[in-house]
Formats: C-alpha cells, structure tokens, sequence
C-alpha cells in the first residue's frame, strides 16, 4: 500500500482476509506516505491500534526512507522488521534513446506529474528571476496533471516563452531522449513522496540533482555528492541553486559522474529485482 486512507483500509482488509484463512508470510511494503494521513491515524485510539496491528503482522515491512522507519519503530514496530529500500529505474529506457537536440543552452529539466506541490510555480518564478540576472538557458518541464493548464498560464505571464518548455507527458523512446538530453535535473517537491522514480531516471542518465529533504530522497542523494537538496522550497532558492549549476559546469560533471555511477550499481531493475528476491527468499 501507501500510506493514504484508500490504500491503507483497502490493504487492511486484505490482510485480514490473509490472516483469516492463512499462516502464510507477510510482507508489507509502503510505496508512498502522506504524513497527513499517518498523523490522522495516530490521533484516533482506533487507528493507532489498526496501524500496529498492520505492522506487527507482517513479518518484514519495506520503507523508502530511513524517516519512515523511524516513525514506525517509536509506534512500537521491532526495528530489525522495518527495512529501507528504494524504487528503481528501467535501463532500457535509456540504452535505447539518443539525447534530445539542443542549441548549446544549458537545459534543466523537471519531469513529473504536474501538481502544484511538485514546485513547478516555483521553477517558473525561479526561472524568471534567472532570465533577469542575464543568464541563458532552458527549462522542459514535461508531465500532465492539473496543474498543466495553470504552469502554461504562469510561463506566458512571465514572458518565459523562449526560456520555458512544456511539451507534455512524455514516455519510451521521448522520455529517455528528454534525460539524455537535459544537462541538470531540478525536481523541488514538496509532496508526500516515498522515493521519486524521476530522481533515480535523473541520476542514471547522469545529471545532477537539485531536489529537496522529502521522503526517501535523502536516502539516495546524500549532498555535496550528487547535487543540491534544498530544505525550504521558494523560488530565490530554487534560482540560487540553478545559477550554482550555471556558474560550476566541471562540478556539474563531477556530480553527474558520482549520480551515473551509482544509479546503475545500485538502483537499476536488475540490481533491485535480485534484492526483492533475496528479501521474498529470506522470509
């Protein structure tokens, strides 16, 4: 499940019915967490006993971020039952693509689903205040989401045309071309993220990263290596860290080198498929 009230009381029942008619193990992996909803649980009686008796169930649950653990293990979960993990990336979508055409600019590159608590007004203030320090460049920020239409509106308000992209959801052969083509990755959520696939796609196409404290993305990108998490998200702080990778291209090199390296060692579909199948064995 993730942690939202859908998933959780859908999965609840589940396990339930599994433990009814079952002794079979149980493992329990958390793919997203809205702390919103994880604090309404633990203000009600009701829900704090549900929430152990989930966790307690389960023989071994899996997290995307040392935090979440955390949490888990002061409700009373055994910590050697709670492990962190991370999603992972398709090495297909890149051995296959060829990098987008560019015209020598800079490009940074945001892909997502376009919510407002992604940052995107953010990127864009960002971008404007940028443009009017004289710096060239180019931001694509690819996805659909509600916040489409309204990103659109603020790009043409600011008189970014020439600066700013939206060239939609873009996905296979497109998608792969768009990383391979960007020169940075900035992705300043503020959302209830478990461990963004984006970042971990950015870093295997070899960009750094500008990014934030959410969730499991401190667990894969641990500063100064790998590029700039920021801890409050305003569009002065989103620009001052696109104009330290404007300013810095060998150290830009250097930490896309560092994200390559590590996102094919560790988190590529083959690498975390023989950890999830060591992890299913050892139960």
């Amino acid at each position: 499940p993730s942690m939202n009230a859908a998933a959780f009381y859908r999965d609840l029942v589940f396990m339930a019915i599994i433990s009814a008619l079952s002794p079979a193990k149980l493992l329990v992996f958390f793919r997203g967490w809205d702390d919103d909803f994880y604090e309404k649980l633990l203000a009600s009686p009701l829900g704090i006993r549900c929430l152990r008796w989930f966790c307690l169930r389960a023989d071994l649950v899996l997290v995307l971020a040392s935090t979440i653990k955390a949490k888990l293990v002061d409700l009373g979960v055994p910590a050697d039952r709670v492990s962190v993990t991370h999603t992972t990336f398709d090495g297909d979508l890149l051995r296959k693509a060829d990098a987008s055409s560019s015209d020598g600019r800079f490009t940074f590159l945001f892909m997502s689903r376009l919510i407002r608590q992604k940052g995107i007004a953010e990127l864009i203030h960002a971008a404007a205040i940028l443009r009017d320090r004289g710096f060239r460049f180019r931001l694509v920020i690819a996805g659909s989401g509600p916040f489409a239409g309204e990103a659109k509106e603020e790009v043409v308000a600011a008189g970014l045309t020439e600066f700013v992209e939206l060239p939609g959801y873009l996905r296979g052969v497109d998608k792969g071309s768009a990383l391979k083509g960007a020169d940075a990755f900035v992705f300043p959520t503020y959302h209830g993220e478990g461990c963004p696939n984006c970042i971990l796609e950015a870093m295997a196409a070899g960009l750094p990263i500008i990014s934030t404290t959410v969730g499991g993305i401190p667990d894969v990108m641990q500063p100064p290596a790998g590029g700039v998490l920021l801890d409050t998200v305003s569009a002065d702080a989103v620009a001052e860290a696109m104009q330290q990778f404007l300013e810095n291209p060998d150290e830009c090199a250097r930490l896309a080198s560092e994200n390559e390296r590590l996102a094919w060692s560790t988190f590529e579909a083959n690498s975390v498929a023989r950890y999830l199948e060591s992890v299913y064995r050892s139960l």
